[in-house]
């Protein structure tokens, strides 16, 4: 570029035109963004969906395995008599009271058919002794199958079962984190299904403990346990509420693993959408505006500018934008992620995901102005080393001190997460060492022009 004398006039008239063509740049790059809002915010939004639902998820799993150590503490298995456990034997009948019921109806129906076959041979004297066994032994049998269909009715009727409702939803539960676990063949989005080997343990923790019930079960119906009695010393009994707790409990997380929407964010006012909706579009419309302003700038400035100096900016200026972008992309892809999930994740699993869309978005923006202008650290040493502040050799006598500081910056400028300094700090680190690099490449390409104009 030429250099160009202007009277004071003159510069404030040109200042006023590269301002006005900079400002109808920036209305036209918002205009741009609001026409495709919808898809810029969904662009901004990413992070926090990944952030939210894997810290969703981690919560979801928190509180299963709490449900379930709940039932451990039941201690009961397959193999186990329950001694020591929280409940006793009388409790574990109580549970299964219907099965009791079921026997003693049983018995009731069955009884007139083994008092009539069994008076047979005074009935039927005369009656050969094999004919007359296989006459008992059909009654018996015809019995047994009245007695079984009036069972089936009476289950069907909600009078009595002979299991109770309590396993069966113990064992809809262990069906449905199988059908979970099985989902996640088809896609890795954990709020659709994809959990894989997450729900290994608590399905056969759940599977463990369905056994143990349907040991109990088994052993219940082998006693010889009446009703009365079991109504007399079981009244007390709280198994059954504890349990269905339990359930309840268990059955409101499942709900929430089977859960299909995307994650959410709120607002709390009717400004604030509008207002934050308008923010984002502000933002990249400057964004996409920036270098038809930044060349305004350049036409002004630049007119001012010895042609060494033009050069220097000409050098320097795109590789700054270029690391600018490589920051808010580090940003964007790696550690806001990182970060909003520790954020969402801290606290007890107990504690409900909600979030306000003006907050997000300030934070989103603000880490990743950050980032933009952490990775020009390369380009400000190469600065300081060309004016003569610092040389190669003070840079590399100030590396840790350098290292110290990166580290304390990152802690300041990231969650308070172990995860989100390393990847703020690694970088910062790895940038300055790259930093002394260029410095030390371009000392010496200065070096060598200096002597081949000597020669």
């Amino acid at each position: 570029m030429r250099e160009v004398r202007m009277t004071f006039g003159q510069h404030l008239e040109e200042l006023r035109k590269r301002i006005l063509f900079a400002l109808l740049y920036v209305v036209v790059g918002v205009v741009v963004a609001l026409a495709i809002e919808k898809p810029l915010m969904q662009i901004t939004l990413k992070p926090h969906q990944q952030a939210f639902r894997k810290a969703q998820k981690k919560k979801l799993l928190e509180r299963l395995d709490t449900h379930l150590e709940d039932l451990r503490a039941i201690g009961v298995s397959p193999d186990d008599s329950g001694e020591g456990g929280r409940f006793s034997d009388t409790d574990w009948q109580v549970l299964f009271k219907g099965e009791v019921k079921r026997k003693a109806v049983l018995r009731e129906l069955s009884a007139p058919f083994e008092s009539f076959a069994g008076k047979l041979e005074q009935l039927l004297p005369s009656l050969p002794q094999e004919e007359r066994a296989l006459f008992e032994e059909a009654y018996r049998e015809q019995g047994a199958s009245l007695a079984a269909a009036i069972d089936e009715r009476f289950a069907t009727l909600g009078e009595f079962e002979s299991v109770s409702e309590i396993p069966r939803r113990f064992k809809t539960l262990e069906n449905n984190l199988r059908a979970l676990k099985k989902d996640s063949v088809r896609t890795d989005d954990f709020l659709l299904g994809g959990w894989g080997e997450d729900l290994e343990k608590p399905i056969r923790e759940l599977e463990e403990f369905n056994q143990s019930l349907d040991s109990r079960r088994e052993k219940v119906s082998a006693s010889e346990l009446t009703i009365e009695k079991l109504e007399e010393v079981g009244s007390d009994s709280e198994i059954e509420a504890h349990l269905l707790g339990s359930l309840r409990g268990l059955d409101e997380i499942v709900e929430g693993m089977q859960a299909t929407e995307e994650a959410r964010i709120m607002v709390i006012s009717y400004l604030e959408q509008f207002y934050t909706h308008l923010k984002v579009a502000i933002i990249f419309g400057l964004l996409l505006t920036f270098p038809f302003v930044l060349y305004e700038a350049w036409k002004f400035v630049g007119a001012g500018l010895y042609k060494s100096e033009q050069r220097y900016v000409l050098t320097f200026l795109p590789f700054s934008m270029a690391l600018f972008a490589l920051g808010a992309f580090f940003g964007y892809t790696i550690l806001i992620p990182v970060a909003l999930t520790f954020l969402a994740t801290w606290g007890g699993s107990d504690i409900d995901l909600a979030f306000t869309l003006g907050n997000y978005i300030g934070l989103f923006f603000t880490l990743t102005l950050v980032l933009g202008l952490v990775f020009q650290t390369p380009l400000v040493m190469v600065f300081l080393n060309r004016t003569g502040i610092v040389s190669v050799q003070g840079f590399r006598k100030s590396r840790r001190m350098a290292i110290l500081i990166g580290f304390i910056s990152s802690a300041f400028l990231t969650p308070p997460d172990p995860f989100s300094l390393l990847l703020m700090a690694c970088p910062l680190v790895l940038l300055y060492e790259i930093g002394i690099l260029v410095c030390r490449l371009m000392n010496l390409a200065r070096k060598k022009n200096d002597e081949e104009d000597e020669d």
